[in-house]
């Protein structure tokens, strides 16, 4: 085999050392920028090019799915199709994976279902009757105690704790108890409780078919230890692992990663003890510790040398994090570069968070001046609260922005006002709703209205949905008026029937294509509405997910459902769908992990705010239990201080830090510990601010409603006085300039035209013409920025992608860029069912097991769903014709089973900037490198002419050959219901216009080519609520 150490160039004497030295456990620490992700990937590549191994006996272990996803593309550029067959995945998903196939060995269901931390919440509070509370029992809110619960039931299974050890230690801690000290009893009858709260939810939970994600490594590491054949099976699969980020893995973790490595022993891992910030997701900080204890005789490698930061950014982040003394792994790391010294890092003091607001938008202004790209620069904070007031400035500035993450799906006002629909069809007598519909968008009453039909609904002892219906009572308002409430009454009364027994995601989409809500935002290319057409479909995506894993899945069970995640604090964050890619970056530091920037701002450094105030877990878990040393200091603190730690070393080229400190308000003890080394800081007091840009002093505090009503007053105030005193008229341009600049950013856009008449007015009124008017301006700023649908590049197409563009282009676009799901029928469901069983099945053939027929049909029931199909008779027939289809194919083909060359096997290749991807369900050998393609069809089966013309044949067809370097002699479908193969073959002319076809597609699509295809099929379409021009829509009879 030919050696390729063509990256030694690229490595330093200790990263090479922690690509070439595979064998044997191996721990590296990885300081910040000393080039982690380089080592990792090309250790694997390593592997695989120089010593010959299997990328199938590879495992790469990390964090988080981002971390994952990103590490996969690196390894696919680098060793192309070699890398798809490398398992890279986070620890949960890979336990997801165990269980689902060895669940039942340890009596857990193969088919449960995975809750999330706000599923459990409510999960909790639906059975807290059954928990018997006393000691933690609060009647004025019962269901206070629940995160605390689920905080204790997660930390004790990251430490690997059952249920039954706790009660073991709690009749162990009751022998060392008095009886007659009252509060040795007062703490045992607390102990006692929590034993049988953890019992309780444990076993109900098993009993629901749930897992959390804590459960997902608990039963994993149980699996393991109980049915030693099956570690054995993922022993022999994986030879080498390797584990990312390793600082934030708990000790189930660790020991999941010791199991498997116990026959090959080859473990390597890498990490930043400084950079351990998930200590509140279970991570621990002695993570080191403990793989040293589990592997004694492992090689330590330290990588110290930083090619991010420059020496001063070194050196500032250095004393921050010393100060957390022996806590740290290895107290004497110390990283070092051969950067420039660069600037000196900024501290800067403020008297409030206005000024210090001010001072950080003029110097991210100064940077933007000097031609930095918004891009290159991030606002760092501990919490999304932090931020506001610098956004506002920015945005004034007009300076892109881009937030990522903080916004909570059912604080958006589109979303609110879906939810507020809903509530009003369930309940018309719910006056909130209706009072809050009939002041929106959609019959736009005007407040004296609005007040006028509350004070007769109260003084005729009506509700406010009985009062619409009231002729009599509607004749005093404007025919106009009487027009919209009547359309708003008319559309709740069509969609009452729809509120009782129907599913909501019909419901959904009936209210959608009624009010037209998510067509007017889908349809309108501004950032704004596509904003907003994004977070309708993540709302739509959560109430898919409701319906899913809710047998009753109707408009009242699923408001109710709301409630209660609302309650448990779930809110699913997004990033806007409409932010400036070149805009400043604006995230939590958490958020920040893993990257870099070359000007750092990291604000709010005041005491309470980072570091964080330090709560006391109200069930706190015991000490004795904890597998891991604990820290000698506060490790509330000392985490903090990393997670600064982390902050700091973002930063490239600039460092800048903002605090306040006033009156009761402290400076950050992060701050006044950097203070202590002055000569890398330039320290700087921000003097205070008495009016900002665009902003009165008369505006300050005060709300919106309030500004408007303000702004109102002193545009007439200052046109009245030039009416009259022209010598003055000058000195008022500037404020009017300046009004109507804030009157654009707090007045709806829709009420645009009150400015545009504030301006003429102003014109008459002075004389005088504005440059250009301020609105046109705004608006042509606007207008230019607005980018179109976002296309991905290098374009990546599927065969279902391009299946679905030449079906209907509009369809494509709904399914593929706005990512709104299509309904998952039973044909589907079924299919996909059958595909997974035989690939199960041929996965033991592979292994060398005997072909059996009960074992076939035991995969087949054991992991059947009854919830995919419309009712028992529909499920029944297919599940009938599923194990009729399938004892078929095995009494047809059960002489002929051998074991494939690969099974579900995932490509992807460039054609000219266009990334081609998917799957083949079986490739098996012929002879030499000829192979026959195999694709399972459950469907009707098509005739010979189909096949021969399948664009999808041809696709698999060009990967085989050009991917994989084999001979595609034979293409096949394989049709179980007649239990028919149907074979052709492809020309090099048939697969060079196969090619044509494909960037023919991706041409129309980068050109954003999206009309509809109009015919009769539309009338079976999934997006028929959502599509404008649609065959359907233009003939509505068509049903009829």
């Amino acid at each position: 085999m030919k050696t390729n150490l063509g990256f030694k160039e690229e490595l330093n004497k200790e990263q090479l050392r922690a690509v070439i030295e595979t064998e044997g456990p191996m721990l590296i620490i990885a300081g910040a920028g000393t080039g982690k992700t380089r080592v990792i990937i090309s250790r694997i590549v390593h592997l695989i090019e120089n010593k010959g191994i299997n990328p199938e006996n590879i495992l790469a272990l990390t964090f988080s799915k981002k971390a994952a996803d990103d590490m996969a593309k690196r390894l696919n550029k680098r060793i192309g199709s070699l890398g798809k067959d490398i398992t890279v995945t986070t620890f949960h998903g890979f336990c997801y994976q165990i269980l689902r196939e060895h669940a039942f060995h340890i009596g857990l269901p193969p088919s449960f279902y995975l809750i999330d931390e706000v599923e459990e919440w409510i999960f909790i509070r639906n059975i807290l009757p059954e928990l018997k509370l006393e000691y933690y029992l609060n009647l004025s809110n019962p269901s206070d105690i629940i995160n605390g619960i689920i905080r204790f039931i997660s930390r004790a299974k990251d430490e690997l704790v059952s249920y039954e050890d706790y009660e073991d230690y709690v009749k162990e801690k009751e022998k060392r108890m008095n009886p007659d000290n009252e509060d040795d009893m007062i703490e045992m009858k607390r102990e006692r409780e929590v034993a049988r709260i953890y019992r309780t939810i444990q076993m109900r939970m098993i009993k629901e078919g749930y897992l959390d994600f804590g459960d997902q490594i608990f039963y994993t590491v149980e699996l393991f230890k109980k049915r030693p054949n099956i570690l054995k099976e993922y022993q022999n699969r994986f030879h080498y692992i390797v584990v990312d980020e390793f600082q934030d893995t708990n000790f189930a973790q660790i020991k999941l990663v010791h199991l498997l490595t116990q026959l090959h022993g080859n473990i390597c891992v890498v990490g930043d003890d400084d950079q351990a910030i998930y200590r509140f997701r279970g991570a621990s900080f002695a993570a080191f510790r403990i793989f040293e204890e589990l592997f004694p005789n492992l090689k330590m490698l330290k990588l110290t040398q930083n090619y991010r930061s420059t020496k001063n950014i070194l050196k500032v982040a250095d004393t921050l994090i010393k100060n957390n003394g022996e806590d740290r792994y290895d107290p004497e790391k110390d990283l070092w570069t051969e950067n420039k010294e660069g600037k000196k890092v900024f501290v800067s003091i403020a008297k409030s968070f206005d000024d210090e607001a001010f001072w950080i938008a003029q110097k991210i202004k100064e940077l933007i001046n000097k031609k930095v790209n918004p891009s290159e620069i991030a606002v760092l904070y501990r919490a999304h609260n932090h931020k506001e007031k610098l956004v506002d400035l920015l945005t004034h500035f007009r300076i892109p922005i881009t937030i990522k993450g903080g916004i909570g799906l059912f604080e958006l006002k589109e979303v609110r006002d879906i939810i507020t629909f809903m509530k009003a069809i369930y309940n018309p007598k719910d006056k909130i709703a209706i009072f809050t519909l009939l002041g929106s968008a959609y019959a736009e009453l005007k407040p004296n209205e609005l007040l006028y039909l509350s004070k007769e609904a109260d003084l005729r002892s009506l509700d406010l949905w009985e009062t619409l219906n009231n002729i009599e009572i509607l004749e005093p308002l404007s025919s106009d008026a009487k027009e919209r409430i009547a359309n708003l009454r008319k559309l709740i009364t069509e969609m009452i029937p729809l509120s009782v027994d129907t599913k909501i995601s019909y419901f959904f989409q009936q209210l959608m294509e009624k009010t037209a809500i998510l067509k007017q935002y889908i349809f309108n290319p501004s950032k704004e509405s596509q904003q907003k057409a994004s977070n309708i479909i993540n709302f739509y995506h959560f109430i898919l997910e409701f319906e899913e894993n809710h047998l009753i899945n109707d408009l009242g069970s699923f408001l109710e459902y709301v409630e209660r995640y609302i309650e448990a604090g779930g809110n699913s964050e997004y990033d806007r769908f409409d932010s400036d890619e070149e805009g400043v970056q604006f995230m939590t530091v958490h958020a920040a992990k893993g990257l870099e920037f070359p000007y750092v701002f990291l604000i709010s450094m005041t005491n309470d705010r980072f570091p964080t105030r330090k709560r006391n877990e109200p069930i706190p878990f015991p000490d004795e239990l904890y597998k891991e040393k604990l820290p000698k200091g506060d490790f509330h603190l000392e985490e903090e201080r990393r997670l600064c730690y982390v902050a700091f070393t973002r930063a490239k080229k600039f460092l800048y830090i903002s605090g306040v400190e006033k009156d009761r308000k402290r400076l950050s003890r992060f701050i006044e510990e950097i203070l202590k080394e002055p000569k890398y800081l330039v320290v700087e007091e921000v003097p205070s601010q008495t009016e900002y840009p665009f902003l009165p002093a008369e505006l300050e505090d005060k709300t919106t409603l309030e500004k408007d009503k303000l702004i109102y007053s002193l545009v007439r105030r200052i046109v009245s006085i030039s009416d009259n005193h022209d010598d003055i008229k000058n000195f008022f341009i500037k404020s009017i300039e300046d009004i109507l600049k804030i009157m654009e950013y707090s007045i709806p856009k829709e009420k645009g035209e009150i400015i545009e008449e504030i301006r003429k007015k102003i014109e008459d009124s002075f004389d005088i013409r504005l440059k250009k008017p301020l609105i046109t301006i705004y608006e042509h700023e606007r207008k230019k920025k607005e980018k179109e649908i976002l296309i991905e590049s290098p374009l990546t197409l599927s065969y279902s992608h391009i299946e679905a563009y030449q079906e209907c282009p509009l369809k494509y676009k709904f399914l593929y860029i706005y990512h709104i799901p299509s309904k998952e029928t039973a044909p589907l469901a079924f299919g996909t069912h059958i595909h997974q069983v035989l690939h199960k099945f041929f996965s033991l053939i592979k292994k060398g097991e005997k072909p059996d027929l009960n074992i076939l049909l035991e995969i087949y029931h054991s992991g059947w769903e009854t919830t995919k199909y419309m009712d028992k008779y529909q499920e029944e027939e297919y599940k009938k014709a599923g194990e009729f289809q399938l004892i078929s194919f095995f009494e047809k083909n059960k002489e002929n089973f051998t074991p494939p060359l690969h099974l579900e096997k995932r490509f992807d290749f460039e054609i000219e900037n266009v990334i081609v991807t998917g799957a083949i369900d079986r490739i098996d050998k012929i002879e030499g490198n000829r192979v026959e393609v195999i694709d399972y069809k459950t469907g009707k089966p098509k005739g010979p002419s189909y096949v021969k013309k399948s664009l999808q044949l041809s696709i698999y067809a060009l990967a085989v050959k050009e991917l994989f370097g084999y001979k595609p002699e034979l293409l096949s479908f394989y049709y179980l219901t007649p239990n028919k193969k149907i074979s052709t073959t492809r020309t090099e002319e048939e697969l060079l216009e196969t090619k044509k076809v494909i960037l023919n597609v991706a041409d129309q699509i980068n050109k954003q080519i999206f009309e509809p295809k109009k015919g009769f099929y539309c009338n079976w379409c999934d997006y028929r609520w959502l599509c404008e021009d649609s065959f359907y829509n233009n003939y509505n009879n068509i049903e009829k």
